[in-house]
Formats: C-alpha cells, sequence, structure tokens
C-alpha cells in the first residue's frame, strides 16, 4: 500500500514570510456599527473592529475590501468594491440550536474571498476535557465547530487531527504570532493545483477568530497567488487583550 503523507508548514513571524510583508499602512479605519464606524472599507489601510467577543485589526492591501455585517465581516480581493448584492454573504442555518452557519457566495465564482466570524474557545471540541453528558444541543455546537476548526489544539499550539494526518490533499500551515496561535488549512481540488477550500482559526486568550471560504457545491476553485496573499493578511492580525 502506497503511503500518504499531508503537508505541514510552521510559520512564524521569525520566518522568511515576514520579509515579504509590508509595513502596515498609517492610516487605521474602525470597522462596525456604531456611529463612528464604517461598514466598508477599501485598502490600504489598517482596520480596526470588534467582532463579537474578538477585538482585533489587520491590515489591507491594494484592491482589499472589507464589509461589516454584525456578526461577520467579508474580506474580498476586487479592482473596485463590488455591491453588496454579488458580494459573499452569512447563512444561517434553523436548528435546535440555531447555531449552524456558512458562508455563500452569489456572484462571480472566481471572486477571491473569505468570511470571518468570532467563536468562543470553550464551544470547540478541544476545549473538552469530558464530554460525557453533554446535552444533544452543545454536541451540535461542538461539531459544527470541529469542521470549520479542522485541527487540534494541544499544549498551547494546533497540530493535525489524526484522521486526516494521511491525506495528502490537505496542506496545513501552523501559524504563529506574538498573541495568538492559529492554524491554516487549505484543501487541494482534484487533480488540479488550485484549492476548493480554505478555513483557518486563530486562538487568543478565550476567543477564536474563525476565516473560512465558501463549502457549497459547486466549489470554488482558489489560486495559489490568494492562498498567498491571504496567509500575509491572518498575519497581521493583531489581538487586542481584554
Amino acid at each position: 500500500m502506497k503511503t500518504r503523507n499531508c503537508i505541514v508548514l510552521f510559520i512564524s513571524t521569525t520566518g522568511a514570510i515576514s520579509t515579504a510583508i509590508a509595513s502596515p499602512p498609517e492610516h487605521t479605519v474602525s470597522l462596525g456599527n456604531r456611529l463612528e464606524d464604517v461598514r466598508d472599507f477599501s485598502g490600504p489601510s489598517v482596520i480596526e473592529t470588534k467582532q463579537g467577543d474578538c477585538s482585533y485589526s489587520l491590515s489591507l492591501g491594494d484592491h482589499q475590501h472589507a464589509q461589516y455585517d454584525d456578526p461577520d465581516i467579508v474580506i474580498y480581493e476586487a479592482p473596485s468594491k463590488i455591491n453588496r448584492n454579488s458580494t459573499p454573504y452569512l447563512w444561517q442555518a434553523e436548528s435546535a440550536t440555531g447555531y449552524d452557519w456558512a458562508f455563500k457566495n452569489p456572484g462571480n465564482p472566481e471572486l477571491k474571498w473569505f468570511g470571518l466570524m468570532c467563536e468562543s474557545k470553550e464551544n470547540f471540541p478541544f476545549s473538552m476535557t469530558n464530554e460525557d453528558d453533554l446535552p444533544p444541543e452543545y454536541r451540535e455546537i461542538l461539531e459544527s465547530n470541529s469542521l470549520k476548526c479542522p485541527a487540534d489544539f494541544r499544549n498551547g499550539r494546533f497540530v493535525i487531527k489524526s484522521s486526516m494526518a494521511g491525506d495528502n490533499s490537505y496542506i496545513f500551515q501552523r501559524l504563529s504570532e506574538n498573541n495568538w496561535e492559529g492554524v491554516l488549512v487549505l484543501h487541494k481540488q482534484k487533480g488540479k493545483e488550485n484549492y476548493d477550500q480554505i478555513r483557518f482559526c486563530l486562538v487568543h486568550e478565550g476567543v477564536v477568530l474563525i476565516g473560512t471560504s465558501e463549502n457549497e457545491e459547486p466549489a470554488p476553485s482558489i489560486d495559489k497567488n490568494f492562498a498567498e496573499d491571504l496567509a500575509k493578511i491572518i498575519k497581521t492580525v493583531n489581538f487586542k487583550n481584554h
């Protein structure tokens, strides 16, 4: 039997990738729904936001745009801002918990984008010490978040799930910054160099910032260049301590 191996990368601020990230622009904009905030903004700029219990900033480059629609944020690349009717949006399912969600893209299938949501760390399986006698509603939450963050968190860092360790269709990039630990998971399109899924999770104190693309059919085609741009954007995230 042929042995299959997944690809694992570790990226830290001291690595080579840091030399490829330009210094963040000095201009800072507050993204949100308060009177002093904006709900749509285009880079280059630093945006600051309070998304649920996640308070953080990140840098946008040229032709990168952010839109806020409580509780989610969508970031995409385009020559100019796109009408909201054609940009990705948050879809929330009707369920016993009213919890399950995903992002959908009603517009250009080749649009380069991802959505952001903030979650409590206690709503992930890796925070559980005893899963016995959990109510069904809570199990549903844990299962949903396990799919959105397909990695285990042990001893302060993300590691590959044993069930995925032999699957070379996935690429794992462990990310590390001064005040958070994260993981970026890319799924390769069958027989192609592009990706059809991107997911990342950043853990800071008691919160997890989840980033994800659409996971509905037809699956998106995400080129390698955008995957590299995404890693650069993620590395600019800076959480504010509570």
